[in-house]
């Protein structure tokens, strides 16, 4: 897992034309877990998360993807930590070969009508992309009943 703070530095923007979608593969859902280590502009305080996915380049927005995501803060001694799962894959994520997320965290604090809002992490993912987008059931019982004689 690596974080890229600045687009410019996006492997994308410097891999050749011809290696087409280099990518971490993702197979399941849980194959994307993520953690955001930060110190908290506050110390303390509420946490709001923001992620989109993005375009390989990182200039269109594909979709906010916020929902699709588990996820906590905790701290340990002076680093906020934020681990985030994946819980489900989108028809967007299916339908367009490569992908990066947008990871955004705000740290608010005080009470209306004096709340301070600051950025406590925002980052990009490099490549992602979806394996097999096809949906397999599963709990499924067949049972056949046999005509008596």
């Amino acid at each position: 897992m690596i974080w890229i703070y600045d687009l410019n530095n996006l492997s994308y923007l410097t891999t050749p034309s011809w290696a087409d979608c280099y990518c971490e593969l993702i197979t399941e859902p849980n194959d994307v877990l993520l953690q955001a280590v930060f110190n908290s502009p506050f110390g303390g305080g509420t946490y709001n998360l923001g992620i989109a996915l993005l375009s390989p380049d990182g200039q269109t927005v594909l979709e906010d993807v916020t929902s699709r995501f588990e996820w906590y803060v905790y701290q340990v001694g002076d680093l906020f930590y934020c681990n985030l799962r994946l819980l489900r894959i989108t028809d967007i994520m299916c339908a367009n070969k490569c992908f990066i997320f947008h990871v955004v965290i705000k740290n608010y604090i005080g009470t209306p009508p004096t709340i301070a809002i600051r950025t406590a992490f925002d980052a990009y993912t490099e490549r992602y992309c979806v394996d097999n987008c096809c949906l397999l059931p599963s709990n499924i019982d067949i049972t056949q009943n046999y005509p008596s004689p």
